[in-house]
């Protein structure tokens, strides 16, 4: 039996940072952030859970356990418990279902390696990082709201309106300039080709975005007074064959604005595996494009 003890280390401090930015993260998550070895991770975290300062779950779909952060644990880093009206990240006792649990691994998966890139880049810093389930209380009477979603409205046809929530948006500054990006995880379950769902709706939505300068409110929540001019969005594909026919249907089609096309960028999960989200390089959704990008450059 482990018994329990104090909270001393700066590292378990970090780690309760941690499961309360992302929310859910699996014990190699937590390694790959805190630990340097699976069995020292087992302890701790054994220690911290005795101390009631996280819950430990296991899912039926992955090998590894889900940690999360304990009324408890969040005293321990704030002192007390959160304020209604701010940022609102569900502590949930039960793991959510297994299709949303896997997409939500996944773009984890996408912030550690951000987290990690930025640490060996100091000419780089990463100034906040929002994700869809991220939530703010707009009063003591209403529901949360997305801090993600935005809408865009297409003219000339019958007014149709889009509305979308990207799966991670983050701000970078290099210098005294600073980017925007939104990322977009598809695990290859979504049709390619149908403009009013999967792929299709969202790149629609994106082509559109980029000309009206949609998510200008995310200039206050992530990049201070400055804000962003526009933004750029990264699409992680599941294939190399799935990459080819998006950018073969969507980058093909005429847009009002041809050169948004070129700033939404394109990789595989595979090519991204292992490399840094900042040095990687991406190719845009114009096929007509060659050049290759880096987030790491943009700003």
């Amino acid at each position: 039996m482990t018994r329990p003890g104090p909270i001393v280390t700066e590292r378990d401090l970090d780690l309760l940072r941690s499961l309360a930015d992302y929310r859910w993260l699996t014990s190699q998550q937590l390694q790959r952030l805190h630990f340097p070895s699976a069995p020292t991770t087992l302890r701790r975290l054994r220690r911290l859970e005795a101390a009631g300062v996280l819950l430990r779950r296991r899912s039926d779909e992955f090998s590894n356990q889900f940690l999360s952060l304990t009324r408890m644990g969040m005293t321990k880093l704030t002192g007390n418990l959160p304020a209604e009206g701010r940022l609102a990240r569900g502590r949930l006792a039960h793991l959510p279902g297994n299709h949303f649990l896997k997409h939500f691994v996944e773009v984890n998966d996408f912030r550690i390696a951000l987290e990690l890139s930025a640490r060996g880049r100091p000419d780089v810093s990463v100034l906040g990082v929002l994700a869809d389930t991220d939530r703010s209380a707009a009063g003591p009477a209403q529901q949360p709201r997305g801090e993600l979603t935005d809408v865009v409205a297409f003219e000339g046809q019958e007014g149709e309106r889009l509305s979308h929530t990207p799966d991670l948006a983050f701000a970078l500054r290099r210098g005294e300039r600073q980017a925007l990006f939104l990322v977009e995880i598809d695990r290859g379950s979504e049709v390619v080709g149908d403009p009013r769902r999967g792929v299709g709706r969202f790149v629609r939505f994106y082509l559109r975005a980029l000309v009206i300068g949609a998510f200008s409110a995310l200039g206050a929540r992530l990049g201070g007074p400055a804000g962003f001019r526009g933004f750029r969005v990264l699409v992680v594909t599941a294939s190399r064959s799935r990459l080819e026919a998006i950018r073969a249907r969507w980058g093909s089609m005429p847009t009002a604005s041809e050169v948004a096309k070129r700033f939404i960028w394109l990789s595989t999960r595979d090519a991204l595996r292992g490399n840094s989200p900042l040095e990687h390089e991406w190719m845009s959704l114009d096929p007509r494009d060659s050049s290759r990008y880096s987030c790491g450059a943009a700003p």
